[in-house]
């Protein structure tokens, strides 16, 4: 009929002041029959009652817990990874920007040269200019000159 089922709690008590205690538990006294039931929630303990903890006889200072670290350890270790991972992503982008300049110099040469060649092109408009050329640049003769070619002594 709606009973809940008896919790066992234990407190600790305080060592005596002249001697080291491992620790002893004891059970809680139950209320009285006017008091009302602990509903679930534990009640702090003072601080000046708050027994001390003892580790093979050994007192421990009783502070604040600890927070875990393994948040701040996954944290670390996901910011050393961001780092890595910026750090390849500039030395990548610094490489592609050398890249870029190189390229970007070899197409103001081939500029440059496409200019030259268009001014040596617009020269060559009449049959005179392009014969000129031939014959200084191929060797070639109009029918009727007279071809003379150097010899080295010797021959």
């Amino acid at each position: 009929m709606g009973s809940r089922p008896r919790t066992r709690t234990t407190r600790t008590l305080q060592a005596a002041r002249d001697r080291l205690m491992v620790g002893a538990a004891v059970a809680a006294p139950h209320p009285a029959a006017g008091e009302p039931a602990p509903r679930g929630r534990r009640q702090p303990v003072p601080p000046a009652t708050q027994p001390r903890r003892t580790v093979l006889g050994v007192r421990l200072p009783l502070g604040p817990a600890r927070r875990p670290r393994w948040p701040r350890v996954v944290l670390a270790v996901i910011a050393v990874y961001a780092v890595i991972l910026t750090a390849s992503d500039i030395v990548r982008l610094v490489a592609l920007d050398r890249q870029i300049a190189a390229v970007s110099a070899q197409v103001a040469q081939v500029n440059a040269h496409e200019a030259v060649l268009r001014m040596e092109a617009a020269a060559l408009q009449t049959p005179a200019d392009i014969a000129d050329t031939a014959r200084r640049w191929l060797g070639l003769a109009a029918p009727g000159d007279v071809v003379f070619t150097p010899v080295a002594p010797g021959h």
